[in-house]
């Protein structure tokens, strides 16, 4: 019995290895075709900027592709709408920066590193995946040293859902805080027994993502369930507890403190006409409300 669960446990094991490679390498097919060297740039259905306008002032240049060099040194040749990097392209660092010899292929808005693309830096060191305002968001961060961090950044930082590999294999896999691994994904009966980060589905259309205890929803975790209804925030021994967010499949939504399922301490109740109901809660019924219309 025990060899046939150590098999069972093998084969999941070696599905997920073989899932998250598959998705790794959709990723970096991805932002491979997001390249833009010369030799790609040439097959653009767009026209030089420089034909176009005759000038290298790039506050003219509009759906265009070109090459510019900023203020900075910095050199980027891409897609170019509004006077600005949007779309495709490639940032080169200049020699002076403090990121000298730092590049990025992948997608522009205003400038600014925005959808999916890979950074290499100067040292080996690769990010592929997905940015917001210059800040990588989710995806693959390999360390030249060999080590592999797959998932969910904020502010640089490993925070959210993620998969850290060592060189040496070691794996920490599950969420992370501000760059610290916190709690562990479940794995077989991890979920009955400790504290770990999972997903279980209870019943038709209900399914929870989150933290677990001893067999029940503990710590931060999002439920959802069949008509459409959605809770986001802290659990204790299975129940909304603590601070979340709860939306109805009617489009209400309530923001505050719950404690046993129940609406329970500071919260907001806004209906989906409009009206809001804010104040202190009691056991699901606002007790102290102040009561505010658009």
């Amino acid at each position: 019995m025990r060899e046939a669960l150590r098999q069972e446990e093998k084969q999941i094991a070696e599905e997920k290895q073989i899932a998250e490679e598959k998705q790794i390498a959709e990723e970096k097919q991805k932002t491979e075709a997001l390249s833009t060297s010369p030799n790609k740039l040439e097959k653009t259905t767009l026209s030089k900027c420089e034909d176009l306008y005759g000038s290298d002032d790039t506050r003219q240049w509009h759906d265009c592709f070109g090459i510019a060099t900023f203020p900075t040194g910095d050199i980027y040749q891409g897609e170019w709408k509004n006077g600005k990097a949007n779309g495709k392209g490639t940032h080169t660092y200049s020699e002076d920066s403090k990121w000298a010899g730092d590049i990025y292929v992948g997608e522009f808005k205003d400038n600014q590193h925005q959808g999916m693309g890979t950074y290499t830096w100067s040292n080996g060191d690769n990010f592929v995946g997905e940015w917001s305002l210059n800040i990588y968001t989710k995806g693959v961060y390999t360390w030249i040293t060999g080590e592999k961090y797959k998932g969910e950044w904020k502010n640089m930082l490993k925070h959210g859902q993620g998969k850290l590999t060592y060189a040496d294999g070691t794996v920490e896999d599950g969420i992370w805080e501000n760059d610290s691994f916190v709690l562990p994904r479940c794995v077989g009966n991890d979920v009955k027994q400790k504290r770990c980060f999972g997903e279980m589905t209870f019943g038709p259309g209900e399914k929870y993502v989150g933290g677990f205890f001893k067999g029940l929803r503990n710590g931060q975790g999002t439920n959802t369930w069949a008509d459409g209804e959605k809770y986001i925030g802290e659990w204790k021994n299975d129940k909304r507890d603590g601070k979340g967010e709860n939306i109805w499949g009617n489009g209400d939504r309530y923001t505050g403190e719950w404690k046993n399922d129940l609406q329970h301490g500071k919260g907001i109740l806004t209906y989906i006409g409009g009206i809001i109901q804010e104040g202190i809660w009691e056991k699901g019924s606002l007790k102290y409300p102040k009561n505010i219309e658009p």
